[in-house]
């Protein structure tokens, strides 16, 4: 009996092998190539930074957004914090301000449901500690106000709109929005880093 492939007889290749590397050629190797392809940084529903998208669509940052309760044009009273901001002698800038009209209340989910980061002006003036702000404040050469946070980590935001984070010593600027800040810690873990020192003793 002669197997599958074997061309050792007088009849050529068996035609159902050749039908079935047909197969596995032009069918099943493109998709899993196209599976196991790094998706590219410029497609709105891709990972970031090489990552891919094997199992389903990957949310980009406004969907976690929406998905969170944001809409375009949000806009919400936030006078009890920035009264606790200011109370805990933070100076408001017109950027902060506008943050937290616009994303106060919010708390935004990563897909998976494991990472969040939350904005709230009267919380943040109560887990941020001030002496660590003000260094953070010097390091940066900016006006920061702290507005949420991430983990352990308080997010605060500079007077141009820029969103910075800090844990302890460990310090540095994120994004320049609150969507990119979505995506650099809820959609592409690890694509933004607190890469600067500061010193205090609070």
């Amino acid at each position: 009996m002669r197997r599958a492939g074997d061309n050792s007889g007088h009849g050529g290749p068996d035609p159902a092998f050749l039908l079935a590397l047909v197969r596995v050629v032009d069918v099943e190797l493109p998709e899993i190539a196209t599976q196991l392809m790094p998706a590219s940084p410029k497609g709105p529903n891709q990972w970031q930074c090489g990552m891919s998208s094997i199992g389903g669509d990957v949310m980009d940052a406004r969907s976690l957004l929406v998905q969170a309760g944001w809409v375009p044009g949000r806009s919400l009273d936030v006078a009890r914090g920035v009264e606790s901001l200011v109370e805990a002698g933070y100076e408001l800038t017109p950027s902060a301000h506008a943050v937290l009209r616009e994303f106060s209340g919010l708390t935004v989910t990563s897909q998976d449901g494991v990472r969040r980061l939350w904005v709230d002006g009267e919380r943040a003036a109560s887990v941020a500690d001030p002496a660590w702000c003000g260094a953070y404040q010097d390091e940066a050469g900016r006006v920061l106000v702290p507005v949420g946070g991430y983990s352990h980590m308080i997010l605060l935001v500079d007077d141009v709109g820029s969103f910075w984070g800090g844990f302890d010593a460990e310090f540095g600027k994120l994004a320049d929005s609150l969507e990119d800040l979505v995506r650099v810690l809820l959609v592409a873990p690890g694509s933004a880093r607190l890469d600067r020192t500061v010193r205090t003793d609070p």
